[in-house]
C-alpha cells in the first residue's frame, strides 16, 4: 500500500478566478478571503455554529480565529455536510494543498468558525491559508487541469 510520501507532487495549473504558480513551490500566506468565503457560503449556505468546542488559533498572519475541536467518531459527518463540492472524498483519501504544497490525509482537515460560516480548512491552514478550495489530488494523473464542481445549496 502507498503512503502519503510515496506521491509526487503535480504540477499545478489552476484555471480560475485566482492565479496561481506553476512549479511546487509554497504559494505567499493567503487567509480566507472574501472571495473565497462567498463561494463556499453560496455553495452551502451560510450556517449555525458547530455544537463543538472551540479552540483560538494565531495564523501566521497575526489573525486569531477559531478551530473545532471535532471528535474523530463525527468526523467525517461534519465532513459530509460541509464539503462544497459535488464529489466527497473518502477520509483515507489524499490531497495536496497547494499554498503549503504539503500533502495531507482528508481525514486530518480542519474546521474553522469565521464569520458567519464554518469552514473546511487543510491542517496547514494556520500556517499557509489552505482551504478546501485549494486542495487538488495528487494521486490523479492528468493535464494538470483540475476542474471542480459545487453541489447544490442544501434546503
Amino acid at each position: 500500500m502507498k503512503t502519503i510520501d510515496d506521491y509526487e507532487l503535480p504540477p499545478l495549473k489552476i484555471v480560475g478566478p485566482s492565479c496561481y504558480r506553476v512549479d511546487t513551490k509554497p504559494l505567499d500566506y493567503q487567509p480566507l478571503g472574501l472571495e473565497e468565503r462567498r463561494m463556499i457560503l453560496t455553495a452551502i449556505g451560510s450556517m449555525a455554529r458547530l455544537e463543538y468546542p472551540t479552540m483560538l488559533v494565531e495564523l501566521s498572519n497575526g489573525k486569531v480565529i477559531e478551530i473545532y475541536d471535532i471528535p474523530e467518531a463525527d468526523k467525517e459527518k461534519v465532513f459530509r455536510q460541509l464539503y462544497v463540492f459535488d464529489r466527497i472524498p473518502e477520509l483515507n483519501e489524499i490531497r495536496l494543498d497547494i499554498h503549503s504544497c504539503k500533502k495531507f490525509y482528508v481525514r486530518d482537515f480542519l474546521v474553522t468558525r469565521e464569520g458567519e460560516g464554518n469552514f473546511i480548512v487543510s491542517p496547514f491552514y494556520p500556517e499557509a491559508g489552505g482551504t478546501v478550495l485549494d486542495w487538488i489530488d495528487p494521486t490523479k494523473k492528468d493535464d494538470g487541469v483540475h476542474i471542480c464542481c459545487f453541489r447544490r445549496p442544501q434546503s
